[in-house]
């Protein structure tokens, strides 16, 4: 992370000190294309992976043959995705978009239709992230990310050297993405123990309880990818539109702590997902690694919540020259985002399959109609302020405390299913509970 921060310091700093703000706001926006359309999946990168984590029980040719239908799916996002891109650029549409709110040259132009590119062929790349957390070797994913923050500032740095930064800059951080993905995607297969070429290649095993299983999922997943970047990676776009370009570089800065910070969060948390998976048809073990888990994590949340509200001032003068140039409200709202996001992280890595990744779907879509329209009235009253104060309202009353209500109703429904027939009210006191006692739902 040390050095991911330190790369993304130097490129900002060079992107600021050359191109102002504005652009330096528009290359932000660009950079954050891809969490903004996590949706592209279709949802089907949380089946590849409770299908990995449980793989020793489905058998490997039952998981290979679902990961090669996946991924053909998502070929075809992407060459939709790219055709689309194309023809926005053919007919000026990304210029006009870019015009809205940085001044956009040919040459920009160009360079925001190969960012966008990217970012559709990361899409099926991408399942190779989700092949590592289902093994269980999220750790790797890390490693190899580390190489995308040295390709950013080596392409700053000769983009300036050249300078070629006032165009060629949008495109960079995406094609990062795009590189990381691939050497992901690669190293996946590898510890999956399946060579590409047969699994891609393999005949398909599919069934109908097998298509309904991967569409409940699905579905419910495609719904969250949707609803969770419209609540929260919609941020710049509001404030490009609603907000002054100053806003939106404040907002930018702040959030070029933040997400580091909340990838740690994000990172930690991904071991979760096949853990509560691999552990579903045990609700004594499930219910006590949801309250440790997110015990641990809201903790851990405070503790890097308040060195974030001390480090956006010194990121803002080292990029900006100006310890005030973000404000202190603004990164103390950052920091609070922080610690609702990681007590909320667990919830969401135990809500993973059935009725309950419904149930996220619901609070997502919720989530995303609260976060919008208040982020658009509080913009130009708040500045960047407005849509982390929307984001805040939003986690608690959408998503944490209906989400915590549903599992304690799942807590209860299990423990009146676990009681012999026989057991008086008194007596089923005595049985456990948990779910009442609880510190955090459970």
């Amino acid at each position: 992370m040390a050095l991911a921060l330190v790369c993304t310091a130097i490129a900002s700093r060079t992107v600021f000190s050359s191109s102002g703000a504005a652009f330096y706001g528009a290359v932000m926006l660009v950079a954050t294309i891809q969490t903004m359309i996590p949706f592209a999946d279709l949802g089907l990168g949380a089946v590849v992976m409770n299908a990995v984590a449980r793989r020793q029980g489905n058998g490997a040719a039952t998981t290979n043959d679902l990961v090669r239908r996946v991924f053909m799916l998502l070929l075809s996002v992407a060459c939709g995705l790219t055709a689309l891109a194309v023809s926005a650029y053919l007919s000026g549409l990304l210029r006009t978009f870019l015009d809205s709110f940085v001044s956009t040259s040919a040459e920009m132009s160009l360079a925001f239709l190969i960012a966008i590119v990217a970012v559709a062929w990361s899409v099926p790349l991408g399942l190779g992230y989700r092949i590592l957390v289902g093994l269980d070797k999220t750790h790797v994913g890390i490693v190899i990310s580390g190489i995308g923050p040295l390709i950013v500032v080596s392409s700053i740095l000769c983009l300036a050297a050249v300078g070629k930064i006032d165009g060629w800059a949008l495109a960079v951080w995406p094609m990062s993405t795009l590189v990381v993905n691939a050497i992901t995607f690669f190293t996946a297969f590898r510890l999956m123990g399946s060579r590409i070429s047969l699994v891609l290649a393999a005949p398909s095993r599919e069934t109908k309880g097998a298509r309904r299983s991967i569409l409940a999922v699905s579905s419910a997943m495609l719904a969250i990818n949707i609803a969770m970047p419209l609540a929260y990676q919609s941020h710049r776009v509001i404030l490009s539109q609603f907000g002054t370009a100053d806003a939106l570089a404040q907002y930018s800065l702040g959030a070029q702590i933040y997400a580091p910070v909340l990838s740690i969060v994000t990172i930690a948390s991904s071991p979760l997902w096949p853990r509560f998976a691999a552990q579903s048809d045990q609700p004594v073990a499930l219910r006590k690694l949801l309250r440790t888990s997110t015990l641990a994590f809201g903790a851990g949340g405070l503790v890097l919540g308040s060195l974030m509200v001390g480090a956006i001032p010194l990121y803002s003068w080292f990029v900006a020259g100006n310890l005030t140039f973000v404000p202190i409200p603004v990164a103390v709202l950052f920091a609070c985002l922080l610690l609702l996001n990681s007590i909320l992280y667990p919830t969401l890595m135990r809500m993973n399959d059935g009725r309950a990744i419904r149930y996220q779907a619901y609070a997502a879509v919720a989530a995303a109609l609260v976060v919008v329209p208040m982020a658009i009235v509080l913009t130009p009253l708040l500045g960047a302020s407005g849509p982390l104060a929307a984001g805040l309202a939003a986690i608690v009353f959408a998503q944490l405390v209906p989400l915590w209500w549903v599992l304690r109703q799942e807590t209860r429904r299990l423990n009146d299913a676990s009681k012999p027939s026989g057991d008086t009210d008194d007596e089923s006191k005595e049985h456990g509970r948990t779910g009442d006692e609880a510190v955090v739902p459970s």
